[in-house]
């Protein structure tokens, strides 16, 4: 019943189950696609807003534990979270950069140029997140992990936007165009 109604016949599943799960992925993506187009929304950014967060969430766990592991070490004894914060989030740079040029953004541009454009975005978010860190935290006297959460929730939209626009915008002329569709 339920193979019928995906267009797939037994034969088809028994030959190839992995075609099967394309294909069924291939159908949500292309369901998902048509509904955003009819609400008016271009679906290429917003799938890419999702790998964006898919990759948040290795590269947030990642930052996460080097933050707590770098706050144990207590690198400064007087400003022990904002010192976490800034060593944690410089290494976690470098790796966010890798995972977004390679899958969230899928980028055309030289590795080099994305990556001075990618520390420049990090440069601004880093130093407005680690005042927020440091206001949070020594003047709010909000817990530090608590302070950590609000500034990777908060900063992380303005650096989806800052990435997609400046560090991995690809200059050639084909690579304005959208995706096209799943067909």
């Amino acid at each position: 019943m339920y193979s019928k109604a995906l267009g797939l016949t037994l034969r088809n599943c028994y030959a190839d189950p992995m075609a099967v799960e394309v294909s069924l992925r291939k159908r949500i993506l292309r369901a998902l696609e048509a509904g955003l187009l009819r609400l008016g929304v271009q679906p290429y950014p917003v799938f890419q807003f999702f790998r964006f967060n898919a990759a948040g969430l290795i590269n947030g766990s990642f930052f996460y534990i080097m933050y707590e592991v770098l706050y144990a070490f207590e690198l400064h004894p007087e400003f022990r979270a904002e010192a976490a914060w800034v060593c944690a989030y410089i290494i976690g740079c470098t790796e966010a950069h890798l995972v977004h040029y390679f899958w969230t953004f899928k980028s055309k541009r030289n590795y080099g140029q994305s990556l001075w454009r990618t520390l420049c975005v990090y440069a601004v978010t880093l130093t407005l997140s680690t005042i927020s860190e440091f206001y949070l935290v020594s003047h709010y006297n909000l817990h530090h992990r608590h302070a950590w959460f609000i500034n990777a929730s908060v900063f992380g939209f303005f650096t989806f936007l800052a990435l997609r626009r400046f560090a991995f915008v690809d200059l050639t002329p084909e690579s304005h165009q959208e995706e096209p569709p799943l067909r």
